[in-house]
């Protein structure tokens, strides 16, 4: 994910931080 956007939506639409 872009680094603009927070941790929060970062984790969201990361399915690396899914698993």
């Amino acid at each position: 994910n872009v680094n603009d956007f927070p941790a929060s939506d970062s984790a969201i639409l990361s399915p690396d931080n899914l698993k």
